[in-house]
């Protein structure tokens, strides 16, 4: 089975964030997801698309963000990633139907209502998506694991 996965986040754009997407982060959604029989297609914004111009690349992103079944975001520093958080928009402007996983171990506050971890209406939709914002890479990764191992049950 394969499941396409929409990567966005705001960790390519300097070396040390490449290095983790490269080494550790993407490896690791590949080793889970290939243990409960899954496939995975990683489509990562910007990467996936060199020699686009603006308007292009947004189109492509949104269509692999449509087209596929899960959305994992990752967003680090003060500030939660605008981009990262309006892919999260797109991912569930008419219908919630993929799940959303946000890893963010920044434990500075960007929310604006004392009972969330991030701006109110985001938090919602990622929890409406039947994913969960989660606060270390383990966290994500068992997250991940139950949702491919439900995928491969029949």
């Amino acid at each position: 089975m394969e499941l396409k996965i929409y990567l966005a986040n705001d960790l390519g754009f300097n070396d040390a964030g490449r290095y983790w997407l490269d080494k550790v982060l993407i490896p690791r959604i590949e080793e889970v997801a290939r243990a409960a029989g899954v496939e995975p297609i990683i489509y990562e914004p910007f990467r996936d698309n060199p020699g686009k111009g603006w308007k292009g690349l947004a189109e492509q992103n949104e269509h692999y963000l449509l087209a596929s079944g899960l959305f994992i975001g990752v967003s680090e520093g003060q500030s939660f990633d605008t981009g990262v958080a309006v892919e999260i928009g797109i991912s569930c402007n008419n219908d919630c139907t993929r799940r959303i996983h946000v890893l963010r171990t920044d434990s500075r506050r960007t929310n604006d209502h004392p009972d969330t971890t991030l701006n109110l209406q985001l938090q919602n939709s990622i929890e409406e998506s039947g994913g969960g914002i989660h606060k270390s890479l383990d966290a994500l990764l068992r997250a991940l694991d139950h949702h491919m191992y439900s995928l491969t049950q029949y």
